[in-house]
């Protein structure tokens, strides 16, 4: 079994300096729910759920607008999560 990894961090704090308006997130992951969206055997970590609910509060409480959302390794060939 892959192991785990990091987690995020569900309570981000607001930076100290504002971020300029239309800010993007230029390479992300949404991940799960797990239970819906099984991982890759052939992975080489296992992260835990942090589905877009999440992500979304991550990116409002950090003062940026726009978001690239990218596959997952996570997923292997799998592209059902997006």
């Amino acid at each position: 079994m892959a192991p785990p990894c990091a987690g995020p961090d569900f309570f981000p704090r607001q930076p100290s300096v504002r971020l300029p308006e239309g800010a993007c997130d230029s390479h992300a992951h949404v991940i799960g729910p797990l239970a819906h969206y099984p991982l890759s055997d052939a992975r080489i970590d296992t992260p835990m759920d942090c589905v877009a609910k999440d992500y979304l509060h991550m990116l409002s409480r950090i003062g940026v607008q726009r978001a690239v959302l990218v596959q997952p390794s996570v997923y292997g060939t799998d592209n059902r999560s997006n």
